[in-house]
């Protein structure tokens, strides 16, 4: 099965994954779309790090949802599904990545989604460096 990569000591911070993201994510009609992305690159000393979901398959996120919206997907991912999500913020609370975010204005939680249905995730596809990379493990560094 395909995971998302980081490989934050390629990451410029040139933010070409959370554009492609946000065009994605308007790109699509599904329940809690926005043009925000699902992913944000955070400092991270001299340099800095892409938080996306790792979509682990022992997800805390999934373990900690008081509401049932953090599901897998067909593909292996993680989602939220919006329509349920009460904003309890614990799959915020417990991502180690820091990769579950509020949505602003709304008590919703939003992460990635590795781009469902769509296939290869858009920052992936987007990253100049390689510091993303959807591929299966372990891979050539």
């Amino acid at each position: 099965m395909k995971q998302l990569f980081v490989r934050p000591e390629r990451c410029l911070a040139c933010l070409a994954c959370e554009l492609a993201c946000s065009e994605a994510q308007t790109r699509t009609n599904a329940p809690g779309s926005s043009n925000r992305p699902r992913l944000q690159v955070q400092p991270a000393g001299e340099g800095a790090w892409p938080a996306v979901c790792g979509h682990c398959q022992d997800p805390p996120c999934l373990k900690a949802c008081t509401s049932g919206a953090m599901h897998f997907t067909p593909e292996g991912g993680v989602a939220s599904d919006w329509e349920q999500c009460v904003g309890c913020w614990m799959c915020v609370t417990v991502c180690p990545l820091g990769a579950v975010f509020p949505f602003p204005g709304k008590r919703k939680a939003w992460k990635c989604d590795l781009c469902s249905g769509r296939g290869e995730p858009a920052c992936a596809h987007a990253c100049p460096t390689g510091a993303l990379i959807y591929a299966e493990g372990p891979f050539a560094v």
